[in-house]
């Protein structure tokens, strides 16, 4: 565990194993921190003041990480190069995000954005931020979702109904998984 006086937000496992990503307010802000298992240390990966940095998300090879960027103008989806510690936004400035999460191609990401009212979407995004970005809504009414790129599936829980529910991200085919978990 990485030591603190602060609280924790969402804290994830690396792929690896040897160490996570979480948000903390040890600092006095909301950044994202790593944690390193083999030295028990952290460092603080996001540094802008002004923002809160949370619900990360690892790629499968542990060299990305995606998470929500929250300051004056709204939530972005973020994805941050570990090597570099470069900054990408995905989604676009209208986009009210709610967390995203790694897709099974390159450059695919999932998103949850809240729509009008409290409705929210997962929303499948294949190349974002360039001219050939393409979105397709996969379910409306998404609470968390998370991707299994073994089975190149998604499972979710949804606003709507109860249950754990799993979508083929090639065919499109649902089915509940699981009926009693809210």
């Amino acid at each position: 565990a990485a030591p603190s006086t602060g609280r924790y937000f969402r804290r994830v496992l690396a792929p690896s194993g040897d160490g996570g990503a979480f948000g903390s307010d040890r600092s006095g802000q909301l950044p994202l921190w790593l944690f390193d298992r083999a030295s028990a240390t952290t460092s603080q990966l996001t540094e802008r003041p002004d923002t809160a940095v949370f619900s990360a998300s690892w790629r499968a090879d542990g060299k990305q990480i995606v998470a929500v960027q929250r300051n004056a103008k709204g939530h972005n989806l973020i994805e941050i190069d570990l090597a570099s510690q470069r900054q990408r936004v995905l989604s676009k400035p209208d986009d009210k995000i709610m967390f995203g999460v790694y897709g099974v191609d390159p450059d695919s990401y999932l998103f949850a954005v809240r729509t009008h009212g409290n409705n929210t979407q997962l929303i499948q995004v294949e190349h974002p931020a360039t001219p050939q970005e393409t979105r397709k809504v996969l379910v409306t009414g998404i609470a968390l979702a998370q991707v299994d790129p073994a089975t190149r599936s998604v499972y979710y829980t949804s606003n709507a109904a109860d249950g754990l529910f799993s979508r083929d991200l090639d065919s499109g085919a649902e089915h509940l998984v699981i009926p009693n978990i809210t």
